[in-house]
């Protein structure tokens, strides 16, 4: 990846930081674009968008995240979209996140 191209997705980058909702459809254009760029390095840019949520969510759970977790917290994201997500991490408890991070059909 050349050096120009580089700074050009940092300045991609910096906008859509701010607003999860933006980063799975920033990962599917950069790919579009650059199919140099792996799908893996896509996807750890993705998960350290979301590590402050996921860390939020391990301290109301007061335990580490399981796999299953991560995988409900993203198809939570992708269901109810990054406001709602937050919404729920910062207003329920403990108990009551791990209840609706485990129930499929909980909005």
């Amino acid at each position: 990846m050349g050096i120009d191209m580089g700074r050009e997705i940092q300045r991609e980058l910096d906008v859509v930081e701010d607003d999860p909702a933006l980063v799975s459809q920033f990962a599917e254009e950069l790919a579009a674009a650059h199919p140099e760029v792996a799908n893996k390095d896509i996807e750890r840019g993705i998960e350290r968008a979301i590590a402050p949520l996921l860390s939020l969510i391990t301290r109301k759970l007061r335990r580490p995240l399981t796999d299953g977790d991560r995988r409900a917290v993203a198809t939570r994201l992708d269901l109810v979209g990054p406001e709602r997500l937050a919404d729920a991490v910062l207003d329920l408890d403990g108990d009551a996140l791990a209840a609706w991070l485990a129930d499929s059909n909980a909005t």
